[in-house]
């Protein structure tokens, strides 16, 4: 209960869902961050990618360095966010059936990680609550992203301290 960041927890409104499809085994961590952004938004919504899944038809998909650059033009489109080690989540984009329909986009290059709770281990690579805050950033404006910025300040934050740092 002491890392619980419930009392903070946001309820924000988008023009459209959000998804967080989360590998099986990033289910079971304290430190993914792929739930806490489904529960921060009022249309989030979170799966298993082995659960049968929604069709996500004409939907965006943040995958790292891969499609169109995501931008303002897009608001109002489902967004589906991988959960998942980079390896978990190329493959989950590859595989999944229910993404075969969708659109792959990137995130504008150049904000840095404050997500210190894993080890980064690719350049740039941002956790999957600072993707979709990134992304709301550049759909929804800039209040979006910081409120879900502090969100993820706090999770750290609680977190290190119950690990004694």
């Amino acid at each position: 209960m002491e890392a619980c960041v419930c009392d903070v927890l946001p309820q924000l409104s988008t023009s459209a869902p959000v998804h967080v499809v989360a590998h099986e085994n990033e289910r079971r961590r304290s430190t993914s961050t792929g739930y806490l952004a489904a529960r921060a938004l009022v249309d989030g919504a979170y799966h298993c990618h082995t659960d049968e899944l929604p069709s996500f038809e004409g939907a965006l998909v943040l995958v790292a360095g891969a499609g169109r650059e995501l931008n303002a033009a897009d608001r109002g489109r489902p967004i589906v966010a991988l959960d998942g080690s980079w390896r978990q989540a190329r493959r989950m984009f590859r595989k999944m059936a229910a993404l075969r329909s969708a659109h792959a986009v990137r995130l504008p290059a150049g904000v840095a990680s404050r997500y210190v709770l894993r080890s980064e281990t690719v350049r740039g690579g941002v956790s999957t609550l600072e993707a979709i805050a990134q992304a709301l950033g550049v759909l929804e404006g800039a209040g979006h992203e910081r409120v879900l910025r502090e969100l993820l300040e706090v999770f750290v934050a609680r977190q290190r301290k119950l690990r004694g740092f």
